[in-house]
C-alpha cells in the first residue's frame, strides 16, 4: 500500500468510542476492532466518557450497560439529545 492510500484508508476509518470498564472486555474489543482497521477511543466511567464525547467525532459506540458511576443507558439519553450516531449495548455477561 502506498504511502498515499495509506492517508485516504486513515480518513475512511470508523472512529469507535468504547464505555467499558471490565479488561478483559477492553482488550478482546481492543484487538478485535483495531485489527480491522477502527480508530478506538476507550472510556472506563461516564465521567471519562462524557469528556471524550463530540458529536461527530465518532462513528460508532459501544456502550457498557452496568458502569462504576452509572450505566450506558445514562449516557445514550445524553448522547441522544443531540447525535443520531449509531449505538451498541454490551452487559458482559455470556
Amino acid at each position: 500500500m502506498t504511502e498515499e492510500q495509506n492517508k485516504e484508508r486513515q480518513k475512511s476509518m470508523s472512529n469507535i468510542l468504547l464505555l467499558e470498564d471490565d479488561l478483559s472486555l477492553i482488550n478482546g474489543l481492543s484487538f478485535a476492532f483495531k485489527k480491522q482497521g477502527f480508530e478506538l477511543n476507550i472510556a472506563r466511567t461516564l465521567k471519562e466518557a462524557e469528556e471524550l464525547w463530540t458529536d461527530g467525532k465518532y462513528d460508532l459506540l459501544v456502550l457498557d450497560v452496568s458502569l462504576p458511576d452509572g450505566s450506558g443507558f445514562e449516557f445514550c439519553k445524553r448522547v441522544r439529545l443531540t447525535s443520531k450516531v449509531p449505538i451498541i449495548f454490551s452487559d458482559g455477561f455470556g
